[in-house]
């Protein structure tokens, strides 16, 4: 919307300011004791076919609308400035001291306006790309003690796990590129952990591949480099960031905030992603403190007993141990991968990974142990990696994790 009437911007200076930018030039309303100065709409046309005149070629194309008020008629201007660059005369060319500059490209920086620079117009040529759909799906934060060394040589240090599961969709057939270094996580936990500020990255959903190394994707349109994550069509993105601070003495808050910022390539604006997590209460008390998007999933998730001599992660109503009295339980056929339970295992720090199952003896030695899902009570059963019937889940315990 733009205004009309008395003290209108000359012709010149309007042509600028319309020309260099797709801001409105603003009503003039009742404001601290001012009044509105009105405009008949049979002025309009003279004035606009004025400052059309300013411009070399094209102009913005111009729709106005009179509304009548008590005090006056007000017309609102509406610029359409989507076929930018507009290239604006220089009144002062041709005449004495007028100098070479026939023509000019305005730019508009906020309420300022100067001639475009070289770069400037380098990045009209570059298409713009639209930020994608963002949609927070789950969020998790956790905390748990590590102890290194014993006796006199023992350390211990408050290590942190922090996972959260987004599903985006671009908004157009180009792929969006996220660079890791224009992305940033900040997490806060009012005096528990203040702004704590971390390169994020994102990764596909994927799973570990113990013995024969690298990763499995489990994703067609969602992929990630050492340096960047490339996403092709709708797809689950996940940011995790493992780090460790000084054990903490003060009991932990119910709220934790976190705040991601990510600048997808040949994007002008990030995109932002908020969220407060509230202290999940329903893990065992062996387990790591944890602060959870709050949802149906926290509120119909079943709490383990308050006193367990198992070890290991809830998901939904499920329990999956990797260090409890599980040698007298019935044996069960092992199962595929449940559906968050290896998300479930690094949100607690653990390190999950698949081994063979006869190499058994192996894995124990090197600190590794077997996932069995449990009812804690009769029976256990192993988890088996889908693609091979004869790899096992393993996890490193958070105690035993290099952090």
């Amino acid at each position: 919307m733009a205004r009309r009437g008395k003290g209108c911007p000359s012709n010149r200076r309007a042509c600028e300011r319309i020309g260099g930018s797709r801001d409105p030039l603003g009503d003039r309303r009742r404001r601290g004791g001012k009044t509105v100065t009105t405009a008949e709409p049979k002025d309009l046309a003279d004035w606009w076919a004025q400052v059309r005149a300013c411009f070399d070629g094209l102009a913005p194309a111009l729709v106005h609308l009179a509304v009548p008020t008590a005090d006056g008629t007000v017309v609102g201007l509406l610029f359409d400035t989507t076929r930018a660059p507009f290239v604006v005369k220089n009144p002062a060319h041709g005449t004495a001291g007028g100098g070479p500059v026939e023509l000019e490209v305005p730019w508009r920086e906020g309420t300022a306006v100067r001639s475009a620079r070289r770069e400037d117009l380098v990045r009209l040529l570059v298409p713009l790309q639209q930020l994608p759909e963002v949609e927070l799906l789950t969020c998790r934060l956790s905390a748990s003690v590590q102890s290194r060394g014993t006796g006199a040589t023992e350390v211990q240090s408050l290590s942190w796990a922090f996972q959260m599961d987004l599903y985006v969709t671009p908004s157009s057939d180009a792929p969006v590129v996220i660079p890791f270094h224009r992305s940033t996580l900040s997490l806060v936990v009012p005096g528990f952990l203040e702004d704590r500020t971390m390169q994020a990255r994102f990764e596909p959903r994927h799973t570990l591949r113990f013995g024969a190394g690298g990763r499995e994707v489990h994703s067609l349109t969602v992929d990630s480099t050492v340096d960047e994550a490339i996403v092709t069509g709708p797809g689950l993105v996940k940011v995790t960031v493992w780090f460790q601070t000084d054990v903490i003495r003060a009991a932990p808050p119910d709220t934790a905030l976190v705040r991601l910022i990510a600048r997808p390539v040949h994007a002008l604006a990030p995109v932002t992603v908020e969220a407060q997590l509230m202290r999940d209460l329903t893990a065992a008390p062996t387990a790591p403190t944890a602060w959870v998007l709050p949802g149906p999933r926290l509120a119909g998730a079943l709490p383990p007993p308050e006193r367990t001599p198992f070890v290991g992660v809830v998901v939904g109503e499920r329990f999956f141990d990797w260090d409890g009295p599980l040698s007298g339980l019935d044996a069960r056929d092992g199962i595929g991968e449940p559906p968050g339970v290896i998300d479930a295992l690094r949100a607690a720090g653990a390190e999950p990974s698949f081994g063979l199952s006869r190499e058994r003896s192996q894995h124990l030695a090197k600190g590794l142990r077997p996932v069995y899902e449990t009812d804690r009570q009769t029976w256990k059963r192993p988890i088996l990696y889908s693609q091979d019937g004869n790899q096992i889940l393993l996890v490193r315990p958070p105690a035993q994790s290099d952090g």
